[in-house]
């Protein structure tokens, strides 16, 4: 028997080796998962999978991926996978219509994402 699963679509940004990682790990179980991440790691997604590396062995996994943080309008949740210099991606997507924003944050200040969830007009936060 096997269970179907209604899951949102899901993007993720900053897609490199952890936003990689989580995205493959929900791709896998059957997410709609779009990666945005850099052109060497979109290209290597596009061409030729990802590929997740676990102590059960390696799977590759297809995915689609691209460099343009416009593809996060039609998903209703997002996962932030970035570091310090790249939190600009945050603000290009805060008139996304979404439900959920993830945060998966590599060297950010929590004085960054405090002032970003103050701007934020979304309800329902968490922190």
């Amino acid at each position: 028997m096997s269970e179907v699963r209604d899951w949102p679509r899901i993007a993720i940004v900053g897609a490199g080796a952890v936003g990689g990682y989580f995205g493959g790990v929900l791709a896998r179980a059957g997410a709609p998962t779009v990666f945005i991440g850099r052109k060497h790691f979109v290209d290597a997604v596009n061409s030729k999978g990802l590929v997740l590396d676990k102590s059960e062995g390696q799977q590759r996994i297809a995915g689609t991926a691209t460099t343009d943080i416009s593809a996060v309008r039609d998903c209703s949740l997002i996962l932030f996978c970035v570091k310090a210099h790249a939190t600009a991606q945050l603000f290009a997507c805060r008139t996304a219509s979404i439900t959920r924003i993830v945060f998966v944050l590599q060297r950010i200040p929590s004085s960054y994402l405090l002032w970003f969830m103050s701007q934020s007009p979304r309800r329902n936060r968490v922190a």
